[in-house]
């Protein structure tokens, strides 16, 4: 790397300031005096100043020069469609020529002046700024609340003769876009406008140097979601990069002619097709920036800012947001509560790794039910395989929760779920959105089922005893939807199962030993299981509901008597209408196995879930 000199420098923060009325210029006295000469150039209408006779100086204005005539200038034109303005008519510089005291330093030719010398210190608790801009005084425009204006830059020489040339181009160009900024009128007053000119100078700076990356020094709101890009400045040059990307290089001067009609953020959503609530979400997106993405900053611009949470470090940055691995307690559940806090104009992220064997179903309660046209949120999911994201867009802001089968063909392969919640309210910073939605998980089976049952009743009476014994082998059941109402929510329709029974025992004189099947009743009015399967504590378990029943109302039993005869016994299905099992608890275990009986019954069953 080149530099001016041996040593390097942090860049920190430069000023704008754009004004209506003439007040007097605390610099006006110090640039530029009988001692002062200048460089310019016909071709770009620019004069640099700087004391006569050093040569130091004289190095660093003809490197100025030749950066903005060469570089900046032409660039920041080719995307503004405009140059500087022309400053004739304003006030000339002090001693330059016999006009005293002035209020504004100008050349007095119409060209952009640039003035290089020493700042002098700034008030306590202020860093010293590297470069700064100033408009000078605007024609009256009772339209305008900031009317358009020629400007002059002015560069710290003390911060110059130690900073590398790429930071100089790079305060260069984001100073020059200053300028062109004085050139558009603007409908509020000025300083409502300033988060966003800093922003877009700092863009500037990718933009005429796409490959030196001075503007990643400035990463906090990249870093920090939760900041709010209505106070925010510098560090908000991503979202312009976001722009300039996905909707072209238009959309910034655009931006800039429809502030003349509105706030800046007024405007901003105005000249956005799908508007703040559209965009806001996608940066957001982009703003992960990290694998599997493959479009967004990191390929843009080899920035590798990434969100993050917690106390930074010693040069600023906070811990990455990592993804939460699901691991289940001892009732086979997860469950994370997301704090977010979404100022207006800001985003938040979690992350969760589902790749466990043993997740089975996830739910995610939604964050917009409640906040209806502030917020909007995107899921970004991971499979096994493919190194990508999918992006699922939450349209159905009144649904209480968004569930997840992984069970299921769509999702089986899940690896990493990041939730992407943006707040793209601009109209006050006050507003504050704080959800805590749930992010929850357990190991409980939420497609289909598949197992045995088996039931055995004895019917006793006087000198009688009968005893009924039914199987139904392969009974599998599928879930067919969820009822948020229902006490159990998922309900599973029984679609297979072979039945088989066998009546033996006594009655009377008669003896009875039968054997056979039935028919396992199908369809959508064979409701064959009902379970929870995203039941979270504070109950400590799963609970289901199992029923089993036959097309068939009854069993016709041949009985052999020792006199003769063959008289048929006909006793109801008793499966028909029983082998419920209120309320077992599936304790953390992944299989629906259990047991009840009651008044000569026994019911038992072993039930596995299985993939689609």
């Amino acid at each position: 790397m080149k530099t001016l000199t041996i040593t390097l420098l942090t860049l920190v923060c430069f000023t704008l300031s754009l004004t209506a009325q003439a007040q007097p210029d605390p610099e006006a006295e110090r640039i530029p005096t009988r001692l002062w000469t200048y460089t310019d150039t016909p071709n770009t209408n620019l004069r640099v100043w700087y004391q006569r006779d050093n040569f130091e100086e004289e190095r660093i204005a003809l490197f100025i020069m030749a950066t903005l005539s060469n570089d900046i200038i032409p660039a920041e034109e080719k995307l503004m469609g405009r140059r500087h303005g022309d400053d004739s008519g304003q006030e000339l510089p002090p001693d330059v020529t016999d006009k005293s005291n002035p209020i504004w330093p100008n050349g007095g030719d119409g060209k952009l002046d640039v003035y290089l010398f020493d700042f002098p210190p700034p008030p306590p608790g202020k860093q010293m700024p590297h470069a700064w801009t100033k408009a000078y005084p605007a024609d009256l425009n009772p339209n305008m609340g900031c009317p358009k204006s020629p400007a002059y830059m002015a560069v710290n020489l003390l911060w110059a003769r130690g900073a590398s040339q790429d930071e100089v181009s790079g305060i260069l160009a984001h100073e020059y876009f200053h300028v062109l900024q004085s050139t558009y009128d603007m409908r509020g007053q000025c300083k409502f406008y300033r988060n966003m000119i800093e922003g877009l100078a700092t863009y500037a700076i990718h933009y005429v140097y796409p490959k030196s990356n001075v503007e990643h020094k400035w990463f906090s709101f990249s870093e920090d979601a939760r900041l709010s890009a209505l106070t925010e400045a510098y560090s908000t040059w991503p979202f312009y990069l976001y722009l300039a990307n996905t909707l072209g290089e238009e959309s910034i001067p655009a931006l800039h002619e429809a502030w003349a009609s509105d706030s800046a953020f007024e405007a901003l959503d105005r000249t956005l097709e799908g508007g703040l609530k559209k965009h806001w979400l996608d940066f957001a997106v982009k703003a992960w920036n990290q694998e599997p993405l493959s479009d967004s900053f990191l390929q843009w611009d080899d920035y590798a800012a990434v969100p993050g949470r917690g106390i930074p470090d010693a040069q600023g940055h906070l811990p990455e947001i990592k993804p939460e691995k699901v691991v289940f307690d001892a009732n086979g559940q997860y469950r994370y509560e997301m704090n977010m806090l979404l100022r207006p104009m800001s985003r938040d992220y979690y992350a969760f790794d589902v790749s466990g064997e043993d997740v089975r179903s996830v739910s995610i309660d939604n964050p917009v039910l409640g906040n209806l046209d502030k917020m909007n949120v995107k899921l970004l999911v991971k499979r096994r395989g493919p190194n990508r994201f999918e992006e699922i867009l939450w349209e159905e802001p009144f649904r209480k929760e968004y569930l997840y089968c992984l069970d299921k063909k769509d999702y089986q392969d899940l690896e990493t779920i990041v939730l992407v919640a943006a707040n793209y309210q601009h109209t006050r910073i006050d507003e504050a959105l704080t959800p805590s939605p749930s992010f929850k998980a357990t190991n409980q089976g939420c497609h289909s089922f598949k197992g045995t049952v088996r039931y055995r009743q004895e019917v006793p009476s006087a000198g009688n005893k009968l005893v009924i014994e039914v199987e139904v082998k392969d009974f599998t059941v599928l879930e067919t939807g969820r009822d948020d109402d229902s006490v159990y929510k998922n309900k599973f329709l029984t679609v297979d199962g072979s039945v088989t029974y066998k009546v033996t025992g006594k009655m009377g004189e008669c003896e009875a030993n039968a054997a056979g099947s039935l028919t396992l009743l199908k369809g959508p009015k064979a409701v064959g299981l009902q379970l929870d399967s995203y039941q979270i504590a504070p109950l400590p378990w799963g609970t289901y509901n199992l029923n089993v029943k036959m097309v068939e109302k009854e069993i016709a039993v041949p009985l052999i008597c020792a006199r003769g005869g063959s008289p048929v016994y006909r006793t109801p299905v008793p499966i028909t209408t029983v082998i419920r099992t209120p309320y077992p608890h599936h304790g953390g275990k992944t299989d629906l196995i259990g047991e009840t009986s009651n008044f000569g019954m026994f019911v038992s069953w072993e039930l596995r879930p299985i993939k689609e």
